[in-house]
């Protein structure tokens, strides 16, 4: 199951539709990884279940014995077939009903009065669901594990497996991830962006609020100048206007009893201001 994710999960494309960050980039596979690997036991789960299902419901008779036994003698020495029945665990669990039936693992000497359990350690229906329910501590106990070696034969190899079957005897994933092969395949050959601004209330109020303190400053620093400026031109305008020129009007007076008509020119002076 491990083998046929991981060929799976090699095989499968990462497509994105923009060129991620490289923080993005392991966050994302990381994500994918991590469902991915939530499945897997699953996965297998659901096939044991399915397998033990089968198993359980045609009745198969284990190598070991354990979930049927036959009956003898045969009453009938002519049948076609063999009668069993189902063995008989725990809280009278039948094998014939439940596939999980289970009790406590024991060794059973030549006086059958003396019976050693082994810790840690059940048998039940079959061999998978023996190992399914057992806890493995015995391999953890040295003592446990001599007492097997004294009743067992020497040339089966004792399995010191540390993890349950649900989770897939593995013990560490080595996950490798190459951001600089990912910026090769999808390296963009052009970029841009659009700035999308939403009509704000809150950001129009405080530009005007900072408008209306730039217009203060300017009109606090320029105001000023300019009245004093119009001051000098109405100054200036208003010393032009009292300049005093002399202007001498010419008046002809005729005086009779003079003869050849001679006319005396009188010279006036007049003063006049403009304003």
């Amino acid at each position: 199951t491990v083998n046929i994710f991981t060929r799976q999960f090699l095989s499968s494309l990462f497509v994105t539709n923009e060129l991620l960050s490289e923080i993005n980039f392991h966050q994302r596979l990381n994500l994918t990884i991590d469902q991915s690997k939530l499945n897997v036991p699953t996965t297998l789960t659901h096939l044991l279940y399915l397998i033990r299902m089968i198993n359980n419901g045609n009745a198969f008779i284990s190598t070991y014995g354990t979930n049927f036994g036959y009956i003898h003698p045969w009453e009938d020495i002519y049948n076609t077939y063999t009668p069993t029945q189902a063995m008989i665990y725990d809280n009278n669990c039948s094998c014939g009903l439940y596939s999980n039936c289970t009790t406590q693992a024991t060794f059973i000497l030549t006086n059958p009065s003396e019976i050693i359990p082994i810790k840690g350690l059940k048998i039940g229906c079959t061999p998978s669901e023996s190992f399914r329910a057992s806890t493995l501590e015995c391999f953890y106990n040295e003592s446990c594990i001599n007492l097997i070696k004294q009743y067992t034969i020497k040339a089966n190899r004792i399995n010191n497996t540390t993890k349950l079957i649900d989770n897939l005897f593995i013990t560490d994933w080595n996950i490798k991830m190459n951001y600089t092969s990912y910026f090769e395949q999808c390296f963009p050959l052009s970029c841009s962006y659009n700035n999308i601004q939403r009509f704000n209330v809150f950001h129009i109020v405080f530009t005007l609020l900072g408008l209306q303190g730039g217009l203060a400053l300017v009109l606090e620093w320029i105001c000023p100048k300019i009245i004093r400026i119009i001051v000098k031109i109405y100054e200036y305008r208003k010393k032009r206007r009292n300049v005093v020129q002399s202007v001498f009007t010419v008046e002809t007076i005729p005086i009779e009893n003079i003869d050849n008509s001679v006319s005396i020119l009188e010279l006036t002076p007049m003063n006049e201001t403009f304003q």
